[in-house]
Formats: C-alpha cells, sequence, structure tokens
C-alpha cells in the first residue's frame, strides 16, 4: 500500500489516459483501487495505484476562483468555484454549479479544470 490521500495530486502511467494529471477522489479501504478526476475536464476515472504517480505538485491547496470537486460528505462528486477562503484555517466557501453555497474544509474538495 502506498500513502496516497485523497485530494493529492497524481500523473496517470498506464492506459488511455497515460500522462494526465489527476486529482484522487476516492480511495478504495481495502485494496489499491482508485477514483480519479482528470484536470482537464473532470471527468472521473477508476484506476489503480499501480498506474500513478504522485505529481510533481503534490496536495493542492485550493485559491479563491478555483474550479473544485467535493470529495467527501453527502455532495461528493459535485463541482462548483470557491469563493473564498479563510487563511487563518481551512475553511473554504463553495458555489456548486447548481447554485447551492456550501462551507466546507479544503480538504474536502480537490482542485479540476472543466
Amino acid at each position: 500500500m502506498s500513502d496516497f490521500k485523497k485530494g493529492d495530486r497524481v500523473v496517470i502511467t498506464n492506459g488511455d489516459f497515460e500522462g494526465q494529471q489527476a486529482t484522487i477522489v476516492d480511495k478504495d479501504l481495502l485494496g489499491d483501487g482508485l477514483t480519479v478526476a482528470l484536470v482537464d475536464g473532470g471527468r472521473e476515472i477508476k484506476t489503480e495505484e499501480g498506474h500513478v504517480k504522485k505529481g510533481a505538485e503534490g496536495r493542492m491547496d485550493v485559491e479563491d476562483g478555483d474550479r473544485v470537486i467535493v470529495t467527501e460528505g453527502r455532495l461528493k462528486g459535485e463541482r462548483g468555484t470557491v469563493l473564498s477562503t479563510n487563511r487563518l484555517g481551512k475553511g473554504i466557501k463553495v458555489r456548486l454549479d447548481d447554485g447551492k453555497e456550501i462551507d466546507t474544509e479544503e480538504g474536502h474538495v480537490a482542485p479540476v479544470r472543466d
């Protein structure tokens, strides 16, 4: 088992998406399965830990205006835009694509470009 975590930036090393950057949005508790969101387009794909390597940028912090995908909770998989970040903590406000605004934590979203 490796030390991959949700939110880590990775590069796909095998298959149809080889060379593309992605963000881990889910990780199997048992086994080596991962779900990643491709940085370009935000498409989610399933892969294995052996088919990715850590991206040069490692874990990404989000900034105001960044496009993100929710990686935790009942809104998992929803996409939105960061409205504001709290520099003193990890709290952020996100406007989901359906217009709903949520308060969440930086660790509960991952950056994507779509």
